[in-house]
């Protein structure tokens, strides 16, 4: 997937090509046009929530919000899509602050179709700090529990280890 920039230039130069060759007459100038509109198709319709899930996986929260604000239509992403926004959105709101949006975003990641079962027990882990900072140890306790039943990776099991220290105090 492209970034937005690289996506722009490229429909750009695609629309400027198929302008030129329909101008001169050549039908398959159209051919340009089209992908022209399949990449600005693809941008308002899937937005740029891989890029942001890129950011995510380097930790940059900040490149998170950036790239979900470029979002225009969230309520227009495939299921799927849609899914990994609001997981990201909830990670941004905790990251605020905003203890209550980033519980009801993360609260729909979980129940929308997550491509791995490390990624469903990863939101409930990050379930499991909001609730910690807002301060609901028992639903804290709750999301931990679910994430450990839910198949991980090695490294999220010491974050799961970590949560039920921290809750443990």
């Amino acid at each position: 997937m492209f970034g937005p920039v690289v996506r722009l230039l490229l429909g750009a130069s695609a629309l400027a090509l198929g302008v030129v060759h329909i101008a001169r007459g050549n039908p398959t100038g159209w051919i340009a046009v089209g992908i022209a509109v399949l990449l600005a198709y693809g941008y308002f319709r899937y937005g740029t929530v891989w890029l942001a899930f890129q950011a995510y996986r380097r930790a940059d929260i900040d490149g998170i919000e950036r790239r979900l604000r470029q979002v225009l239509a969230p309520g227009m992403l495939r299921a799927q899509d849609r899914v990994y926004y609001e997981f990201l959105a909830g990670i941004v709101a905790h990251r605020n602050g905003d203890f209550a949006a980033a519980r009801e975003h993360l609260i729909a990641a979980a129940n929308g179709p997550l491509r791995t079962d490390n990624l469903r027990s990863t939101v409930q882990c990050h379930l499991a700090q909001v609730a910690t900072d807002s301060g609901d140890a028992a639903a804290a306790r709750l999301h931990v529990e679910a994430a450990r039943r839910i198949p991980h990776s090695t490294a999220l099991d010491r974050l799961i280890t970590e949560l039920e220290a921290k809750l443990a105090d």
